[in-house]
């Protein structure tokens, strides 16, 4: 496996169209094979398939709301037709609420194009919290 930079550019440039409200194109950005999934933090966020996500990311939402995701400790590599990066991001509240979360992307070469196969977002909780 390669670190890519090229696959790092890629998950900034979508971190900047979640950021923009962009969510119809990230959308665009998943594969339409079997087998693609999504999952967010809410226990309801399971997105499985093409259409569901689409149905999900379908409308743009302006800014989000004023939220940011910002970048932290990115790193991506890729073998061949398969990538995946992941990311100590934050999201930041139009209230200036700093929320850090791990990101993960696997990614598949599609048509000379990055698609999404696989991305859970996450909080990190600890052990203590999470079992209460």
């Amino acid at each position: 496996m390669d670190k890519s930079p090229e696959l790092e550019q890629w998950v900034r440039r979508l971190f900047a169209r979640f950021s923009s409200g962009d969510r119809a194109s990230i959308a665009q950005l998943c594969s339409r094979q079997e087998g693609v999934l999504l999952l967010g933090t809410a226990p309801e966020e399971w997105l499985e398939g093409w259409n569901a996500i689409r149905q999900a990311h379908g409308t743009e939402t302006p800014g989000m709301g004023g939220a940011h995701l910002h970048v932290g400790d990115l790193r991506a590599y890729v073998e061949g037709a398969v990538g995946w990066a992941v990311d100590r991001s934050a999201l930041r509240l139009p209230n200036g609420t700093v929320l850090p979360m791990r990101h993960t992307l696997v990614l598949h070469r599609e048509e000379d194009e990055w698609r999404i196969v696989y991305a859970p977002i996450s909080f990190g909780v600890a052990d203590e919290q999470a079992l209460r």
